[in-house]
């Protein structure tokens, strides 16, 4: 699975308060992001944000998936994101894999 369009910032600072726009698009053989199972979930210790097909924003027009990530819902703290995808794959006996990447988001603070 790869991700592209999407800027993690790492230990870069936001702000509580405040709201940041990310594009994503996760990628792999095989999968549609517009028909297959994905989530991702921005956690700040015990306080999430979750994304999926039905709360993600889509473009249609630019074909491009957005989250909003509303920090007053994560609280102060470092944030995780994480990236969940259910990849078709034939040699699994379900049908699909699970793949997940997680990474360290953005330090919220006041």
């Amino acid at each position: 699975m790869e991700l592209e369009n999407i800027n993690i910032p790492g230990q870069e600072r936001g702000f509580l308060g405040s709201d940041y726009k990310y594009a994503v698009t996760i990628e792999a053989e095989g999968f549609d992001m517009d028909t297959d199972d994905w989530k991702i979930t921005v956690a700040c210790g015990p306080r999430r944000q979750v994304f999926d097909r039905t709360t993600a924003i889509h473009d249609s027009g630019e074909d491009q998936w957005y989250i909003i990530v509303n920090t007053d819902q994560l609280g102060i703290g470092q944030s995780y994101i994480s990236f969940e995808a259910k990849i078709p794959d034939t040699d699994e006996e379900c049908g699909y894999r699970r793949e997940r990447l997680v990474y360290k988001f953005i330090f919220i603070d006041i």
